[in-house]
């Protein structure tokens, strides 16, 4: 729990990063010393009731995303926080955390969106469409995101795809993560796919970032043989998601989702 210099609070979620290192992610647009106590549930000798404080300073970069804040929306625009408009240019690159494409690959690539005035980019979080879930091409640098029955989380998996994520920050590109493709939560059901957003959110939520739901939410799986009740299961199972992100997210960043005409008519 944060507290700010002007005394509101944030329950900040923090991540498993490995071994015994547990992180806890945090920005704010409150200059000063904010306050912070960690706790865990069940309670963890070494985690919970950790105590510290941090200083926030403004910043002098030119990066508009440093300079103005988080993308937000107000009365249906878009907004940097401090008020700027913010003009949604996007790209999709929804493979973009797949090794398939190098580090140098990425970077060529940033660089030249960024160039091009381009500001989201919209990119899965590992579980992509087009494939089966362990399909090879969809591999990250460090492997899958998680073991093959979505029990495990394979933090180097995570980490890569961090440095991707904040690349594409520090050059003033927004990261629209699209957090699935639908059809997974079919596999993952639906606790497992809460844990799948909370690990998204503790890692990602204190940078600009905006959370797309999933992709073609109420689309079954290609090869399904009950795609009407896929179709109902998914439009129930994903709006319990949405509320999920939604309470779970301490930075209130803009939700969407990726529907189809299918998905529409729902």
């Amino acid at each position: 729990m944060f507290v700010t210099p002007s005394g509101k609070l944030k329950k900040v979620p923090g991540f498993w990063d490995g071994g015994v290192t547990w992180k806890i992610r945090y920005s704010s647009e409150e200059p000063g010393i904010h306050k912070f106590e960690t706790q865990s549930q069940p309670e963890i000798k070494g985690i919970s009731g950790i105590k510290g404080r941090c200083r926030i300073i403004r910043t002098r970069e030119k990066n508009p995303l440093y300079r103005h804040g988080f993308p937000v929306v107000h009365d249906g625009n878009m907004f940097y926080s401090d008020g700027e408009d913010f003009f949604w240019l996007g790209d999709t690159w929804w493979m973009g955390l797949c090794r398939r494409m190098s580090r140098n690959g990425f970077k060529t690539l940033v660089r030249d969106r960024a160039r091009k005035g381009f500001t989201v980019i919209q990119i899965v979080a590992g579980l992509y469409p087009d494939m089966d879930w362990y399909d090879p091409s969809g591999m990250g640098e460090g492997g899958f995101p998680y073991s093959k029955d979505f029990s495990k989380t394979n933090v180097r998996y995570f980490k890569a795809a961090d440095r991707r994520i904040q690349h594409l920050i520090e050059n003033g590109l927004v990261p629209c993560i699209v957090g699935t493709w639908g059809y997974y939560i079919k596999w993952t059901g639906i606790e497992r796919m809460r844990k799948h957003w909370r690990n998204l959110i503790a890692r990602w939520a204190a940078y600009p970032v905006i959370w797309c739901v999933a992709g073609e939410t109420t689309m079954p799986y290609y090869l399904s043989d009950s795609r009407e009740e896929d179709q109902k299961f998914q439009k129930r199972a994903w709006t319990e998601i949405a509320r999920f992100i939604k309470e779970t997210d301490p930075f209130n960043h803009p939700i969407t989702t990726h529907p189809t005409r299918f998905g529409q008519d729902a």
